[in-house]
């Protein structure tokens, strides 16, 4: 089979490279973010392209961006303690996602899934490995010093080192993750929001991946296995309710255009029945230190079996306490607090910490901004048939935003770009 590439093609698979890096990989952490020059020199070259190919679609992304921009300036004219990085962490994002969209609308989610299935393949090459003791990510990767830190008093002092990580642009190593596959990205848990999108689009977009139904089914068991890699609880529960979600889906109604050509249900099934073998038998050998033990039920139960957020090794807690502060913040002020006020009031909850987003946005730039956000992310999945593929979306970026450090992942508001940029259904009919 012949592998052709045209200039379109090239273009937007380098714009599926830098979207998947702007998706908190450790090459954007350690290079780009909170470098204000940077952002801001990104983030108006992409503003001139938008610029340069002005329509309806490239308008709309335009004025989200500016939008934010005027609350994050009013906020700092009325409340203080809030700067233009709080902004250009969102807008590069969100301009750089739209941009690659735009490219070739049609083919986006298709490779999208390719792009994601190649990073996958490489992930799991290093991964493996490292079970059995080989590193190849410190054979033959870059090292960088990371902002994750050990202390110890050896010295009879208080020392504090950073440790070292391997690889950023291909794939990544970080001893604080350990054996847990994080791909090129900075943590298990932001791996896990791609894996689980390329997993969505699969099957509830599975018409507009253009491979052969065989290949679907491979691409689904190399991000399943990606996913177990990452042994991320919330991956876990994100992939639960894909499962389930597509088990409740009528057998002709997964995806809206067509009816669907693999029959998900039964592969569903043939992957549950398979992992719980896999799972039971890792269990039953390696008891406490198995990864169903070590992801999953460590972080839900405590020593009394009984379920919790506060269970040795879960951060539950933390992302629950500043959910709740944020919320309390929306409603004491409505305005908007800025970064500061907002981390003096937080405090007051020792717990709070991580997590808390999009909550935490309204916090910090106020209300009017959290409801713009919320119906701009969810109002396009309305030309969705399939509600149940729609209540799994709102599901989906709820359990992964909730946990992580931004609304506005570019794995997690492709999917409602996407539909409002292409008026989804009349690509599919046309097609």
């Amino acid at each position: 089979m012949k592998i052709r590439f045209n200039r379109i093609e090239w273009l937007q698979y380098i714009a599926l490279y830098i979207m998947l890096l702007f998706n908190s990989s450790n090459y954007y952490n350690y290079n780009i973010d909170g470098k204000i020059p940077v952002q801001i020199g990104i983030i108006s070259i992409m503003a001139l392209l938008l610029l340069f190919r002005y329509n309806k679609q490239s308008r709309n992304t335009l004025f989200v961006v500016s939008f934010f921009l005027f609350f994050v300036l009013f906020v700092r004219i009325v409340s203080g303690g809030i700067g233009i990085g709080f902004w250009s962490e969102m807008a590069i994002k969100i301009l750089c996602t739209g941009l690659t969209i735009m490219i070739d609308k049609k083919n986006f989610l298709d490779r999208f899934v390719k792009i994601v299935a190649v990073f996958s393949f490489i992930s799991i090459v290093f991964w493996v490995p490292q079970l059995f003791g080989i590193n190849l990510a410190k054979m033959l990767l870059h090292p960088f010093v990371t902002r994750n830190n050990v202390t110890s008093w050896d010295t009879g002092s208080k020392v504090v080192t950073n440790l070292t990580g391997y690889g950023q642009l291909f794939y990544s190593y970080l001893g604080v993750s350990g054996n847990r596959n994080v791909g090129i990205f900075s943590e298990p848990g932001v791996y896990q929001m791609v894996l689980n999108t390329a997993i969505y689009i699969l099957v509830f977009f599975e018409n507009q991946v253009f491979v052969r139904d065989k290949t679907k089914k491979i691409l689904f068991l190399l991000f399943t296995i990606c996913l177990v890699s990452t042994q991320s609880t919330s991956g876990y529960f994100g992939y639960a309710s894909i499962l389930l979600c597509l088990f409740l889906s009528r057998k002709s109604a997964i995806v809206d255009e067509t009816p669907k050509r693999v029959n998900w249900k039964n592969f569903g099934i043939a992957i549950c029945v398979l992992g719980i073998f896999v799972l039971a038998a890792d269990f039953a050998v390696r008891g406490e230190a198995s990864l169903i033990n070590v992801a999953f039920f460590a972080k839900v139960f405590n020593d009394s079996n009984q379920f919790t957020l506060t269970a040795e090794g879960s951060t539950g807690i933390y992302r629950a306490a500043s959910t709740v502060m944020a919320l309390q913040a929306m409603i004491k002020y409505p305005y908007g607090l800025g970064i500061d006020k907002w981390n003096a009031f937080s405090m007051v909850n020792q717990y709070a910490g991580p997590g808390g987003w999009p909550f935490k946005l309204g916090a910090v730039i106020g209300v009017v901004p959290f409801i713009y956000l919320m119906i701009w992310l969810f109002r396009p999945l309305s030309l969705k048939k399939n509600k149940i593929a729609i209540i799994l979306f709102v599901f989906l970026y709820f359990n992964t935003a909730l946990a992580q450090s931004s609304a506005v992942y570019p794995a997690l508001i492709m999917i409602p770009m996407y539909l409002r940029i292409t008026r989804y259904w009349n690509i599919s009919r046309n097609s």
